[in-house]
């Protein structure tokens, strides 16, 4: 009895070029939205972590601190591409 990620390679590999695009780009929202879910869960379940109540919703707008250099968030976006 074939695996369900052997199951699904075979039908991928019978999609058009098109087709394998929109199941590529699926996966990948799939994966971020679980990864968020995961990683709060992984912290709560670690003692040295405290997860608040209600961590959904917009998070409050801090002030940048000014420095020289290329600021981190680019450096972290360049470094994923």
């Amino acid at each position: 009895m074939k695996t369900p990620k052997q199951q699904l390679s075979e039908t991928v590999g019978q999609l058009s070029s098109s087709d394998v695009l929109h199941v590529l780009e699926y996966t990948r929202r799939l994966g971020r939205h679980r990864d968020g879910n995961g990683v709060l869960r992984r912290l709560a379940e670690d003692s040295a972590f405290r997860v608040p109540a209600g961590t959904r919703g917009k998070l409050k707008r801090i002030r940048p601190i000014r420095t020289d250099g290329k600021p981190a968030s680019e450096i972290l976006i360049e470094a994923r591409r």
